[in-house]
């Protein structure tokens, strides 16, 4: 889509003697030495927006007219840097990733010649200057900046100390999804009066090991006890058992055999018996 980007493109050379024009002149083409590049002049070609329409006519007579307008590139931007480096200028981050995670603070960056955008800069390989005289190059010292304040948006760039930007990324959010364990359930009941009560009593047990195949478990009291088993009874459903577990609705206080088995050195593995 075509613009005005303030850009003067010289096409014919005229031959001046003792500073008076001559009715000589050439091509300026590249090559020659009186060849004159493309240079930034804003007065004589000053940036503006260019405004396109577009008619359709239908066989109805209605007419439907679309406009749209193109943003014209500019010769200042703004970056995002660290404030927290006091630094002048100031610096971005020590990565891109500490860069996408921080709030920027905007500065005000200066191009020879105008950009639609950082990326453009970057694609383009333009130089960001400090001074709207375009005399000297921000010092970048090959951190990271943003190009929009807000953390977890917009990109990361590495800007070196000629001004260049070396490195342009989009900043992407990572979500992390934590999933709950899974614990399996059986209940039991004392082969042996253990508590003397004169009542053999239950309790639910869990672990994250399948414990539902189990026929007896092993509920140490003490280190090395060998002697309190349990053997499992009841058909209560997975959901049931967990309910039970966390609201002791049993006898005796529910178990978490992982945490017994590691309080008293041995496996869980171990803990299973086959009878009482």
């Amino acid at each position: 889509m075509p613009f005005v980007n303030g850009t003067k493109t010289v096409l014919t050379l005229r031959k001046y003697i003792d500073g008076q024009p001559t009715e000589e002149t050439k091509a300026n083409t590249l090559g020659d030495p009186d060849y004159i590049a493309p240079y930034l002049d804003t007065v004589s070609c000053p940036i503006t927006n260019i405004t396109t329409t577009s008619t359709t006519t239908t066989t109805s007579t209605s007419t439907t007219t679309t406009t749209s307008t193109t943003n014209a590139p500019s010769s200042t931007l703004t970056l995002y840097a660290d404030v927290s480096t006091s630094t002048n200028p100031l610096q971005g981050w020590s990565s891109s990733s500490n860069a996408c995670a921080g709030t920027g603070t905007p500065i005000t960056v200066y191009l020879s010649t105008a950009s639609f955008s950082l990326q453009d800069a970057y694609t383009n390989g333009r130089a960001l200057y400090s001074d709207s005289g375009l005399t000297t190059t921000y010092a970048g010292n090959d951190t990271y900046f943003k190009d929009v304040s807000s953390p977890g948006s917009g990109n990361a760039l590495q800007v070196g100390n000629d001004g260049t930007i070396s490195t342009f990324s989009a900043c992407t959010t990572t979500t992390t999804t934590t999933t709950a364990a899974t614990y399996y359930y059986i209940a039991v009941r004392e082969c042996t009066d253990y508590n003397s009560n004169g009542a053999l009593e239950d309790r639910v047990v869990r672990s994250l090991t399948d414990i539902t195949g189990w026929s007896h478990v092993l509920i140490p009291r003490y280190s090395g006890d060998t002697g309190a088993v349990y053997e499992k009874y009841g058909s209560s459903s997975q959901g049931d058992l967990a309910t039970a577990y966390t609201a002791g609705t049993y006898d005796l206080p529910s178990v978490d055999l992982d945490s017994t088995a590691s309080s008293n050195g041995v496996t869980v593995a171990s803990l299973e018996k086959t009878q009482c």
